[in-house]
């Protein structure tokens, strides 16, 4: 009985590192801020969408970045990861959805959007803007 429980525990415990080890790679993994400032009434959401980058039978994924709407104008800052696993799957970022919202009153025909994107390239095309030695894109 006593060794029945002792391997019980040690499966929990093991199940338990493995999910720790899992949900802890999305806090490790490198990733890049997207910032920026809206005005009053106006919001943002960044949808990253990620594939398979090795020979896993994954799925590719998206995950949201939202900054709501303000009455005052407002700074959004996302943090996206660059690479994360999920699983046995290695998920790389490919491109970033890019969706602006704003409100100029109370009714329905009072809103107007914007989409717009990001697209993750090896090499950039010739004659595109250049990051400075901080990183941002000048």
């Amino acid at each position: 009985m006593r060794n029945i429980l002792a391997q019980r525990f040690s499966v929990c415990l093991l199940a338990t590192a493995l999910s720790a080890c899992s949900s802890m790679a999305t806090l490790t993994g490198d990733s890049f801020t997207f910032e920026g400032q809206l005005p009053a009434n106006f919001s943002m959401r960044a949808q990253a969408h990620y594939g398979v980058a090795n020979d896993c039978k994954g799925r590719s994924q998206a995950r949201s970045f939202e900054s709501g709407f303000r009455s005052t104008s407002q700074q959004y800052r996302f943090s996206i990861p660059v690479s994360y696993r999920d699983g046995l799957c290695e998920m790389r970022l490919a491109r970033v959805g890019l969706y602006i919202h704003g409100r100029y009153g109370d009714k329905e025909w009072q809103r107007t959007y914007d989409n717009g994107g990001l697209v993750l390239v090896d090499t950039l095309p010739q004659g595109a803007p250049a990051f400075d030695s901080d990183g941002h894109l000048s």
